[in-house]
């Protein structure tokens, strides 16, 4: 005999919101299977895997219109995988590159040893000027180095 899961079962199964799952279930990604007789929806097995992937995908950063067309195979999964992975590492060049716009090319260290994440390079360094601490009375020294 096959079970059937409320929304609310299905919600504790899978951490997500009753409310995300109608959600879902209203734009067609993760449809009820059935309803019961007074119009609850239910939610078999193969649903519940359904909305587990959905919740991956989500969590990945995959937006809704790419997960529809991975879960109504309109798109293989490992194709839109790949889109993601390079649009991450786009990402994650450009965020290099502003990380590097905002340091000047150099890395700066207090004499504590620690970096500090303040743009130096834009300002005239001093030995008056602090570092990132949360004391006032003995704050160690920046200085610019050489990355």
């Amino acid at each position: 005999m096959e079970r059937y899961f409320t929304i609310g079962g299905l919600a504790r199964r899978t951490g997500l919101t009753v409310k995300t799952i109608r959600f879902y279930a209203d734009r067609g990604i993760v449809p009820p299977t059935c309803r019961n007789a007074v119009g609850h929806r239910l939610y078999d097995d193969v649903a519940l895997a359904r909305l587990e992937l959905v919740r991956t995908l989500r969590e990945l950063g995959i937006d809704l219109p790419a997960i529809r067309k991975v879960v109504t195979r309109e798109v293989p999964l490992p194709e839109v995988a790949a889109a993601h992975a390079e649009a991450v590492a786009v990402q994650i060049r450009i965020l290099r590159l502003r990380v590097a716009a905002v340091h000047g090319g150099q890395v700066v260290r207090c004499s504590s040893g620690s970096e500090s994440s303040w743009p130096w390079s834009k300002v005239q360094l001093s030995s008056n000027l602090p570092c990132n601490s949360s004391t006032s009375a003995s704050r160690p020294r920046c200085a610019r180095v050489s990355g």
